[in-house]
């Protein structure tokens, strides 16, 4: 799992707190608001597309409607950032 990985699931988990609330966004919203707004990364739009995809692939996000461009954080993707998930489950495609 990539530093770029962790920063989508972390924003996502913030975007659903207080209430647990699963909010869901596009790879460009994303960008959007990690690359340009907050300086948080340097990495390309196309870049989010491709590590939030993987992350779907993975299980680590679920897809919010029929055309697949929403994302949100899936039960494995909480767990991973609570520290419950056990190794075995961990993303190791730094592609």
């Amino acid at each position: 799992m990539m530093g770029l990985d962790e920063s989508i699931l972390e924003f996502l988990d913030h975007l659903g707190t207080p209430h647990r609330i699963p909010v869901s966004v596009t790879a460009t919203e994303m960008w959007i608001n990690l690359a340009v707004r907050r300086d948080i990364s340097d990495k390309s739009q196309n870049t989010f597309t491709r590590r939030m995809k993987i992350l779907y692939e993975h299980g680590f996000l679920e897809k919010a409607d029929v055309r697949g461009s929403h994302y949100y954080l899936s039960e494995k993707a909480q767990r991973f950032l609570s520290g419950d998930l056990p190794m075995d489950e961990m993303v190791d495609d730094s592609s």
